[in-house]
């Protein structure tokens, strides 16, 4: 498994229009995803910075994925910018 691990400059004026958008569309379509495993999004309110970590079954979907992240959010009027974007391989996992 591989994963994209992401980090977005947020504007904090637009955090519940952010997470509207999130919930709405950016959740449905990651899980639309062609080798979709698992995705997580989080947010620290003392930096207004959020972090993603998505798992998707291999490398290749990862990667397309990351173009997929890079060019919506070039085109977003949300407040969101790309700090990082990294694809990454999954090494291990612990679920309780």
């Amino acid at each position: 498994m591989h994963a994209l691990v992401g980090v977005f400059d947020m504007d904090r004026a637009l955090f519940a229009q952010q997470q509207q958008f999130l919930k709405e569309r950016i959740v449905p379509s990651v899980r639309q995803t062609p080798g979709f495993v698992a995705g997580y999004w989080s947010y620290d309110h003392a930096t207004a910075k959020s972090y993603s970590y998505i798992v998707l079954e291999d490398e290749t979907a990862a990667k397309r994925l990351v173009e997929m992240v890079r060019a919506n959010t070039a085109q977003s009027t949300h407040g969101v910018k790309i700090e990082s974007l990294a694809t990454v391989e999954v090494l291990a996992e612990a679920r309780k």
